[in-house]
């Protein structure tokens, strides 16, 4: 039995049990689909209609405690619109108007025939099919506020004179406008901005054409976006709308973005390359016109394998760079690649997520050639300086130290004059080489760092340099992080710098500097002039001096990544300050 051939329950209210009985199945034979139920009196039918889900109520005229009017005035007092249907064999027109009058659904007069009770039935059906018609309708209109609140989007009701008749919580949010300030204003008074936009058009359409329409616009009147859906209804149109300013935003950033990231894809200097993985294979998803003109690989490559396309036969890199790549990780480093000729690259990869969820990745190719170029010139350079310094070490010092062996000798033997300027010149070139061993290998960068008390490095470094009467003051608490034997260096030759410029009583002083320290002498200084020049190579004023020391100086300051420059000392002197410093704790 379908939902419309339900069950009808009825309730028969009579003043005797077996009429009652007989009147409810009579009607019951009239039609299956009622299923009636029977009181004998007023009293027990209220009860049974509080206590029971009753669709009608046929009753009778003369009951028990109340008539059949009264009986109805009373069940209209709580239930306004159940079917009430007065059938007795007693009565009169006088009696039947009073029934319709006061809310009875029909009135019936009883009689033998079978037709009569058919029609009573009859009656009941269609009465009950509207009171629960009705009821759904009634039902269906308390669920949809409640079901217009919970949405999200924003809901207009309008009728068809363009007033708002329903207004959810969303939706005054969204305009910024209370229900009471909208419902019953026409659409137009509400929002005069509307005119003209293309939301009075989709508005006109919907409730004109009877079709639904949908508009995502910009509102100037509120600054906002809108994503506006209208519905078609009986009485006007329903208006679903959502506030989609901060979406749009984002997509104009992205687009923005996008924009952007496409012209430097097209101007950037370095080849560059957008693959789409199939499985393990990147292939070419497009290039830019550097890529093209490095690789001469254009468009009519696009879907093909970029392995297959650039990387040299053998070459072991690819594989494990596409395993990277293919997994999301950031790759950098040096390849071989070329469609015909073979160039050295700094490969660097940018792996995304393109749509429908594949991986994909931007590879960025510089062109390393000069590079290469120039470190394996510097290799043989290196090369070349090996051989020297061994030269230096072995054809150059085994004579002197000959030389200097024979001197003693000599000196031994006799008292010559000249043999003290032979040892001196001796000196001189032991100096010599060892400054040229020294700017030899200097220009590697400081690796050995540790924490190094400066205070003690100085006092060391002056009890191994010839200071004659000269005077070490220190005046320093801090400590560096340095290479500990190339600081020591540094200080040995400003320390000797001081005492051969300065003479043998000069007082020479190690103290701090707020990034860093100095070295300073109260020796006649440095012309202003010079001072630029003091750290070129060969630069003396000394008649006996290398022209290296302070050359060395400044190699190891730049080795360790710090500045040494020179000025006036207080009260007078050179001072070199060495700033940059890192300083540490012991």
């Amino acid at each position: 039995m379908s939902a419309s051939e339900s069950l009808i329950q009825v309730l028969y209210v009579g003043d005797d049990s077996g009429d009652s009985n007989k009147t409810g199945d009579t009607l019951e034979r009239a039609d299956s689909r009622l299923e009636v139920e029977t009181a004998t009196s007023v009293t027990e039918g209220l009860d049974r209609l509080a206590s029971e889900d009753i669709d009608s109520i046929v009753s009778g005229y003369d009951l028990s405690g109340q008539n059949g009017i009264e009986f109805l005035e009373t069940v209209r007092e709580e239930y306004l619109e159940l079917p009430f249907i007065l059938y007795t064999d007693k009565g009169s027109e006088e009696v039947a108007s009073a029934a319709i009058s006061a809310g009875a659904t029909e009135y019936f007069r009883k009689d033998t025939e079978t037709e009569q009770h058919a029609k009573v039935a009859n009656c009941i059906r269609n009465a009950v099919g509207e009171y629960r018609a009705r009821r759904a309708e009634e039902s269906s209109e308390r669920q949809l506020p409640r079901v217009y609140e919970r949405i999200t989007d924003g809901f207009f009701a309008v009728n068809s004179d363009w007033e708002y008749t329903y207004v959810n919580e969303e939706g005054s949010d969204l305009v910024d406008r209370s229900k009471a300030d909208l419902l019953g204003t026409t659409v137009w008074d509400a929002f005069p901005e509307l005119v003209g936009t293309p939301f009075e058009e989709a508005l006109r359409t919907a409730m004109e054409a009877k079709t639904q329409t949908s508009t995502q616009e910009y509102y100037p009147a509120y600054e906002r976006w809108y994503d506006v859906t209208i519905y078609p209804a009986t009485d006007g149109v329903s208006i679903y709308f959502r506030d989609v300013t901060d979406r749009k935003e984002r997509e104009r950033r992205f687009q923005l973005e996008r924009n952007r990231f496409r012209a430097l894809f097209e101007n950037l200097g370095e080849p560059v390359v957008e693959v789409v993985f199939d499985d393990e294979t990147p292939r070419i998803k497009r290039v830019n016109d550097a890529f093209v003109d490095a690789f001469g690989i254009g468009e009519d490559h696009y879907g093909e394998s970029l392995d297959a396309a650039i990387v040299p036969d053998g070459d072991e890199t690819a594989a494990q760079i596409n395993g990277q790549a293919k997994a999301g990780n950031q790759v950098e480093r040096e390849v071989y690649r070329g469609s015909t000729d073979v160039h050295p690259y700094l490969f660097r990869s940018a792996p995304f997520i393109g749509p429908e969820n594949r991986q994909r990745g931007h590879g960025i190719y510089i062109d390393i050639s000069e590079r290469k170029q120039q470190e394996q010139e510097l290799e043989r350079q290196n090369e070349r300086l090996e051989q020297f310094t061994n030269m230096v070490t072995h054809d150059l010092r085994n004579p002197l130290n000959v030389a200097q062996g024979r001197l003693e000798l000599l000196h031994d033997e006799s008292e010559n004059e000249h043999l003290d300027a032979i040892a001196r010149a001796h000196e001189r070139m032991e100096a010599l080489i060892s400054d040229l061993l020294t700017l030899a290998h200097e220009g590697q960068e400081a690796s050995d760092l540790e924490s190094v008390k400066l205070a003690m490095v100085a006092e060391d470094c002056w009890q191994t340099v010839a200071t004659a009467e000269a005077t070490l003051n220190i005046d320093s608490e801090q400590s560096v992080r340095a290479d500990r034997s190339r600081l020591r260096q540094l200080l040995e030759n400003l320390i000797r710098n001081a005492v051969e410029h300065s003479g043998e009583e000069t007082t020479v002083t190690v103290s701090d500097l707020e990034d860093g320290f100095y070295v300073a002498d109260d020796g006649p200084g440095i012309p202003e002039d010079d001072r630029e020049r003091v750290f070129n190579p060969g630069y003396s004023t000394t008649g006996d001096g290398t022209g290296f020391g302070l050359m060395i100086v400044q190699d190891i300051c730049k080795a360790h990544g710090w500045e040494v420059t020179v000025t006036e000392n207080e009260g007078g002197g050179a001072r070199f300050d060495i700033t940059g410093t890192e300083f540490a704790d012991c």
